[in-house]
């Protein structure tokens, strides 16, 4: 396969990209959360909704259904990633973090939300983060924790006693299979040096303004994927059953691979174009009917005492 022409962009983008990585949008995180919910039996809806009417999510006694009760939760993490998680169970919780999580306790959540697992190199090829390197490497080595975190969530949530603190574990719970099935989230692009671009939060999809200290892109692959190019305009259903363990994040990574050469447009100006966009919104789509799927399998698994 020939060099990917965006290539050359990546070293000046990396400078002036968009800093943050907020996985599907607030609608689609709730729509793909709601898709599995419902899926559930009786008995388990009734437990979630329960758990989840104690969160942040839910401001006094105004009335709220429980599509934008379980959309919200869904959503929060995003909200809530910059502060420490000993914050978020001191001003949300009962100020006690579950043993399962102490390790994080006094770091924020960011790094939470993807785990640069895949790249695309310079040939076009999909190549794996390099594990067993310390330093620099190439492939570099893996960053981010969504991978490491997610098994943690289940003991989380069993160790919590008070209802708001599993509100708080099922928000995440909620929220990172999503990021997980957003591909960007485990995928990025290498240039020439092995320098990547943090999820396609380093290229840019829109007309470049100028080359100055703190100058962002308008828009970048990431932002676009994260918009989902307009799966979520319309209800989906979840996907076939889940096969595998839920409580193991591998089968987004290999549902990322599949489609990793085709999530990066091989000329920067057609991330834009209507063949791309329509492509793109099917892949979406796809993804967000594995991530339900996976989500509910999740929950039913969560839900066994």
């Amino acid at each position: 396969m020939k060099s990917r022409v965006f290539v050359w962009l990546v070293p000046f983008l990396l400078a002036f990209s968009t800093s943050t990585a907020w996985g599907w949008s607030a609608e689609g995180h709730g729509d793909l959360a709601f898709a599995a919910l419902e899926r559930l039996p009786k008995s388990l809806q009734d437990e979630y909704r329960s758990v989840l009417m104690a969160g942040p999510w839910v401001k006094g006694k105004d009335k709220i259904s429980w599509r934008s009760v379980a959309s919200r939760a869904a959503a929060w993490p995003d909200r809530a990633r910059n502060q420490p998680l000993s914050k978020l169970f001191s001003q949300y919780g009962s100020g006690q973090v579950p043993a399962a999580l102490k390790a994080y306790r006094d770091r924020p959540t960011n790094d939470w939300h993807y785990t640069n697992a895949l790249f695309i190199n310079t040939l076009g090829k999909v190549v794996e983060a390099n594990s067993n390197s310390v330093g620099k490497s190439c492939p570099p080595t893996a960053e981010g924790r969504l991978l490491e975190v997610w098994p943690h969530l289940f003991s989380a949530y069993q160790q919590a006693r008070d209802q708001r603190d599993k509100a708080i574990v099922l928000a995440f719970v909620l929220h990172m299979v999503g990021d997980a099935y957003q591909p960007l989230h485990l995928l990025g692009s290498l240039d020439r040096k092995c320098r990547h671009d943090r999820g396609g939060n380093g290229f840019c999809v829109a007309p470049m303004v100028g080359f100055q200290a703190g100058m962002r892109c308008r828009d970048s692959l990431h932002f676009l994927w994260d918009k989902g190019f307009g799966a979520f305009a319309d209800d989906f259903a979840v996907a076939e059953k889940f096969r595998g363990n839920p409580r193991d994040l591998t089968p987004a990574v290999k549902a990322v691979k599949r489609i990793a050469t085709r999530v990066y447009p091989e000329k920067p100006g057609q991330a834009e174009s209507a063949s791309y966009q329509d492509r793109s919104r099917r892949q979406a789509g796809q993804m967000a009917q594995l991530a339900s799927a996976h989500l509910l399998a999740a929950l039913e698994n969560l839900g066994r005492r």
